[in-house]
């Protein structure tokens, strides 16, 4: 039902686009003609199978809302073409490949997953199509010289680098890893252990995913016999959840901290009293008196009266940052767009004071850290 649904919706699909899905022909979608003048920006990611995109789309749709108010891109409104990869790989592959054959295509916000992003953005590449993702995480993606590849999300090197430093300001001196047998969490967990041995952090053990009770019960035995004092999951809700509470039920007061994977809204309700201890990295303190974010959480309430979360954040900083090197480009071509974002320095962001680097890399987040106390996120000061 639920995969009848998100075909429907495709039909459906947009601000002020259309896409279709062919299981035959693949993806199909018909800018020359469905789309005037306007600036055509696709909007990629794992769209409707996933309960965090709903606030990320809004975060977008209200960033295209707002620029469209104040006269768009050079008089020029932008109208977002949303298709869902699905987080399958052959499926971003074909989305990519349908993209870039439009000519009216200005750039693609998108995709979510590493293992997605990392194929489709060689094909952007090839084809000269700007693509900034908001979400994929895996260091390689800005690590192959590419012209018009760019991510505004810390990478898995510099949040894992980040937590293993902040394990050490708890002192904390020997970690187990929980890692997903995935490239984010294999590629989370090495980073977490380059850092840590720099700085005097010893990685005990590393473990992925339990195959059986017993299984769970024999690494349970070896951590307790390696004296570990805390643990790093890299891993992303809900799978993440279900390992955080067995480990909880034979060692309820372990430190425990994650990362992006565990940032998720229902982290809480999920986890219940297992949640309790939780330190998690994230880029959002609705608290943060950064005037750009106090805006952003009054606007997103007013339209949607709702409270954003940080996949709102995300989608929202990534459209305004586009459209400021879009209305900075000589001509509203990839490589004008990609020149403007790369000239972007010390930009007023939600999430800090950015910079676009050469490789493609967004800097200047702040990475935040947050804990579960008494049933609630307590947001930690900036160390």
């Amino acid at each position: 039902m639920k995969k009848i649904m998100a075909i429907f919706l495709m039909l459906l699909i947009g601000i002020s686009g259309c896409g279709t899905r062919d299981n035959n022909a693949g993806v199909k979608v018909d800018l020359e003609s469905k789309f005037d003048d306007s600036i055509i920006v696709g909007v990629v990611g794992t769209m409707w199978i996933m309960e965090d995109a709903s606030k990320y789309l809004d975060g977008v749709r209200l960033a295209v809302e707002e620029i469209n108010a104040d006269g768009g891109i050079n008089n020029r409104d932008i109208k977002t073409l949303e298709l869902d990869d699905q987080g399958q790989t052959m499926e971003g592959i074909k989305i990519a490949q349908e993209l870039v054959k439009n000519s009216k295509l200005r750039a693609v916000i998108g995709h979510w997953d590493s293992h997605v992003t990392l194929p489709a953005a060689s094909i952007y590449e090839n084809a000269g199509v700007l693509m900034m993702t908001a979400m994929a995480t895996t260091p390689e993606l800005t690590q192959n010289g590419y012209k018009y590849i760019f991510r505004n999300v810390p990478s898995d090197e510099i949040m894992g680098g980040e937590m293993a430093a902040f394990a050490s300001k708890q002192g904390l001196k020997r970690i187990a890893i929980y890692y997903s047998d995935t490239d984010y969490g294999r590629g989370l967990a090495n980073s977490f252990e380059k850092v840590a041995q720099s700085i005097d952090v010893k990685v005990v053990d590393r473990t992925t995913c339990f195959l059986n009770d017993d299984d769970f019960e024999r690494t349970m035995e070896r951590w307790k016999a390696f004296d570990f004092d805390g643990v790093f999951i890299a891993d992303c809700m809900p799978d993440a959840g279900g390992a955080i509470k067995r480990i909880k039920e034979v060692y309820p007061d372990i430190p425990i901290m994650g990362t992006d994977g565990l940032d998720s809204p229902d982290f809480i309700s999920v986890l219940g009293d297992a949640a309790e201890g939780i330190f998690i990295a994230t880029l959002l303190d609705p608290d943060d008196d950064n005037p750009e974010l106090v805006q952003f959480i009054n606007n997103f309430r007013k339209r949607y009266n709702d409270e954003p979360d940080v996949y709102a954040v995300q989608g929202y900083e990534t459209v305004k940052l586009l459209s400021t090197a879009m209305k900075a480009a000589e001509k509203p071509t990839s490589a004008q767009i990609a020149k403007a974002l790369r000239a972007i320095k010390q930009w007023p962001g939600l999430t800090g004071t950015l910079t676009v680097e050469e490789n493609g890399d967004v800097t200047g987040k702040i990475i935040r850290k947050k804990v579960v106390r008494d049933g609630k996120f307590k947001y930690m000061p900036i160390s």
